[in-house]
């Protein structure tokens, strides 16, 4: 979507994929989160990557990326809710593990 190079045509594109899907939604959730996230918009990605979680619980990448987009909201509770539910699907990650870290200093 980012290749298109109108951010507007890709939001419209993310949105109508959003309304149509019915296999994986996540995906999609996700997808327009990480629009939000380039667009600079941390709310609206942090409640696609809520979403996108919702729709699929053991999607890790979706926890991580509403850790990460909660943590810009200064919503650090949350975020550490967030990071929890990611590492216990992922507990090895090092990338997790430092902002876990970085959100108890908070």
């Amino acid at each position: 979507f980012e290749a298109l190079g109108n951010s507007d045509e890709s939001l419209n594109d993310l949105n109508s994929a959003i309304a149509k899907v019915s296999y994986r939604p996540e995906l999609a959730f996700r997808a327009r989160a990480n629009y939000f996230v380039r667009m600079g918009n941390p709310q609206a990605a942090a409640n696609d990557f809520k979403s996108a979680r919702e729709a699929n619980p053991r999607d890790a990448d979706a926890w991580l990326g509403e850790a990460r987009s909660l943590q810009q909201l200064s919503q650090i509770e949350l975020a550490k809710i967030a990071i929890n539910e990611y590492l216990k699907l992922k507990p090895q990650s090092s990338e997790a593990k430092e902002l876990k870290e970085a959100l108890s200093k908070t």
